[in-house]
């Protein structure tokens, strides 16, 4: 396989005249996917229970999707469930379930579009305080360039991974299938609504 003198493969020089922007540093195999760290996946504790907590009738959830989300991330979280998320030079960004996950899962349906399609772009804005960081994605081919952005003193080094579609697929799958599944244990009632039912197909 060719070699490009900045440092990658032929391909990443193709990849980096098509989109214009330095992918130096990104090792890419001969078929474009990319070794990466970036991932996430949602934890299951080792026993699940019901939750016991009575709803309060003065809270109003609503049934747009990002309360929902928000809703359900504080149940898993006080159920035990983890958020392992992490990339960018970084194996551990320290993520709690109920308050940064939850904008990880209010920002998905973006990204699930992306996947649906094959092509695009999406935005995963991490607004939570300490976070604050925004994850670009964008599809090319059977891979997608995803660029971390950091509005703190947090630097992604590098900044530009590359991960094959499937795989960013598969882990999207698993953490709404995940996510969909504890609550059905934590709350059936609650889980058996958009988008919790879809997830669960």
């Amino acid at each position: 396989m060719a070699v490009d003198p900045v440092g990658g493969s032929a391909a990443t020089a193709a990849l980096r005249r098509r989109r214009g922007t330095p992918l130096a540093g990104v090792v890419v195999r001969e078929s474009l996917a990319a070794v990466t760290i970036f991932g996430f996946a949602l934890v299951t504790p080792e026993l699940v229970r019901p939750s016991e907590e009575e709803p309060d009738p003065e809270v109003e959830i609503g049934e747009e999707y990002w309360t929902v989300v928000l809703h359900g991330s504080g149940l898993l979280d006080v159920a035990g469930f983890a958020f392992r998320i992490g990339g960018f030079g970084h194996a551990d960004w320290k993520f709690d379930v109920g308050y940064d996950m939850s904008t990880f899962m209010e920002e998905l349906p973006g990204l699930i579009e992306l996947l649906e399609r094959g092509e695009g772009r999406a935005e995963i804005d991490l607004y939570s305080q300490g976070v604050e960081r925004t994850l670009l994605f964008e599809a090319d081919g059977p891979v997608v360039r995803i660029e971390a952005l950091s509005r703190t003193d947090w630097r992604p080094d590098p900044a530009v991974e590359i991960l094959p579609m499937a795989e960013l697929d598969r882990m999207v799958g698993e953490l709404t299938r995940a996510f969909a599944q504890g609550l059905a244990v934590v709350d059936p009632e609650f889980a058996a609504q958009e988008p919790f039912t879809t997830w669960l197909r």
